[in-house]
């Protein structure tokens, strides 16, 4: 579905990110599973975490404070029904979203993309052959590219307002979260 969401606009700096794989360090005894990567830049970035489902896409983004390194953690936590887990996804600070999933076996781990991209593109993070199926993105753009505003929040700058589609328009325009039909 991300596919639908063409960031290509000509004006926005690209410059390059590297999502280096962490790793899941350990499997602590109440089954908790935790996975920590880094992206890294040579400019400051801020970012948008995507967590899409067959039918909705659910948008968080960091916080103001740009900066060179962000951590990107998946964890997956046990719920009270053996057959579901909580899936927790975050990239930055003050980004997290979260949905019950039932994956294909109680160890489960999603499977966790690495690779070097361009600020200014959607790249997946982890895909989860969970029910239902789960796809975690983020999309990282300069510092100066976005502007500031108040609480932590940014926007895009308002040069780049007009060449916005949705739901881009949407995201980078208003709040800190939300989420859209992506059916």
């Amino acid at each position: 579905m991300l596919q639908k969401l063409d960031f290509n606009f000509p004006g926005i700096t690209r410059v390059p990110v590297e999502l280096s794989l962490g790793s899941y360090p350990f499997k602590q005894p109440d089954r908790t599973r935790d996975w920590v990567g880094h992206l890294k830049s040579v400019v400051p970035f801020v970012s948008i975490s995507l967590f899409e489902t067959s039918n909705q896409i659910t948008w968080c983004q960091s916080n103001n404070r740009a900066e060179l390194e962000s951590e990107v953690c998946v964890y997956v936590r046990e719920s009270k029904d053996p057959k579901k887990a909580l899936l927790i996804y975050s990239s930055g600070r003050h980004s997290g979203l979260n949905r019950y999933v039932t994956f294909p076996s109680p160890n489960y781990l999603p499977k966790i993309h690495s690779g070097t991209f361009e600020t200014g593109q959607v790249i997946q993070i982890a895909s989860c052959e969970s029910v239902p199926k789960v796809t975690l993105s983020v999309l990282t753009l300069t510092r100066s590219d976005v502007k500031s505003g108040r609480n932590g929040i940014w926007h895009i700058r308002e040069e780049f307002v007009p060449l916005l589609k949705p739901p881009w328009s949407e995201i980078l325009v208003r709040g800190r979260n939300g989420s859209f039909s992506s059916g």
